[in-house]
């Protein structure tokens, strides 16, 4: 992760229009990554969209 990138993650935290910019320039690896482990390709209207949203929460990311 970026210097940039943890700062904003960090602000993320207590911000919920930087969570939404944090969301917004991730959303592409999270996507990815949800396809990843589908086996498939996933987009933001399926159901593992939103389990990929909350592991990066999880992660520690956002609140």
């Amino acid at each position: 992760m970026t210097e940039a990138m943890n700062r904003l993650a960090i602000a993320a935290a207590s911000d919920e229009r930087k969570r939404e910019e944090l969301i917004y320039s991730n959303e592409q690896p999270i996507l990815r990554t949800a396809s990843t482990a589908s086996r498939r390709f996933v987009s933001r209207s399926d159901d593992e969209w939103s389990v990929a949203l909350g592991a990066f929460s999880k992660a520690g990311i956002l609140k």
